[in-house]
């Protein structure tokens, strides 16, 4: 059953592309005003800078308990410079904590209702819920304007852990709310497992590329675990990878070594390879971008 993961046509691994795009990752862990003055050319001492980025809009879900904190946050931008229009996605500050909550839920897969009316296959209800309150506040439709603006753009859009996997829910998204004119590229840092085998099938041919970068041991990308000896089930509602995965033996820096698995989402010869032996400190390591540390938020 594997052969509907391959049929998207995924382009070569990029690894230029996959630091900017990390960058752009990092910084979504910043408080809002933080991330428009980055836009601008500023935090130079904290987070490099990307030049002739045009910060669009940003899209805040606050704790309904303290304001301060941010449950969710997104922002949509334009990057002149290699003519992307940007979809970034904030993770999770408290990742041990978030780890051990995941880890208890990995059979909490239900269809997942988006303004689009995503029906295909079922999602991680965390991970529907986190997107989902992010939808509602029209990201998606900002960012269908934001290309109607930039038509010889590419579509770039991405994320680091839970942010994976809200950019996934993201791209499946804005696929259906083009009617099927748009497919991202689409490129992840850390990311669990979102959704079952339905789901990562459908979104795979939504896309128009699809890279899961995984550094060494990484636990996230593991997680929820998968069913199965050897290799993961693709029953309804099991946990399954989409994608390409891309998995870096060593730091994941410029020019080191780095596999570009086989494109069915759960290559037992990559990172699942490496079960049980999970690392949590490999999590926040990603082209010297460490979980926020861009804004200096550990």
């Amino acid at each position: 059953m594997m052969a509907s993961l391959y049929a998207a046509a995924f382009a070569a691994y990029d690894e230029g592309m996959a630091q900017v795009t990390m960058l752009y990752s990092s910084a979504a862990y910043c408080w809002p005003p933080k991330v428009r003055a980055w836009a601008q050319g500023g935090l130079t001492d904290t987070c490099q800078p990307i030049f002739n980025f045009e910060l669009n809009e940003t899209f805040s879900v606050h704790s309904k308990w303290f304001d301060w904190i941010l449950e969710g946050f997104a922002y949509t931008g334009v990057d002149h410079e290699r003519q992307w229009v940007v979809a970034a996605f904030k993770g999770t500050n408290d990742t041990l904590d978030w780890v051990a909550d995941i880890w208890g839920l990995e059979f909490d897969f239900e269809p997942c209702k988006l303004p689009s009316n995503m029906t295909a296959g079922r999602v991680h209800t965390g991970f529907c819920d986190y997107y989902a309150a992010l939808a509602n506040l029209g990201v998606a439709r900002a960012y269908l304007e934001l290309l109607a603006l930039h038509p010889t753009y590419s579509a770039v859009v991405t994320g680091h852990s839970l942010g994976g996997a809200a950019a996934s829910l993201f791209a499946y998204d804005v696929f259906e709310a083009s009617a099927g004119a748009l497919r991202p590229r689409l490129q992840t840092f850390g990311m669990p497992r979102v959704g079952d085998y339905d789901f990562s099938s459908a979104l795979s041919s939504r896309v128009l590329t699809s890279d899961r970068v995984v550094h060494r041991a990484d636990v996230v990308p593991h997680l929820p675990l998968c069913v199965g000896m050897g290799n993961c089930s693709d029953a309804p509602g099991d946990p399954y990878h989409y994608g390409t995965e891309v998995w870096y033996t060593g730091d994941v820096s410029a020019g080191t070594n780095y596999t570009v698995c086989d494109g069915s989402g759960e290559d037992p010869r990559c990172s699942n390879s490496k079960f049980p032996s999970y690392s949590a400190s490999d999590h926040c390591k990603y082209f010297g971008q460490i979980c926020g540390a861009c804004c200096k938020l550990l």
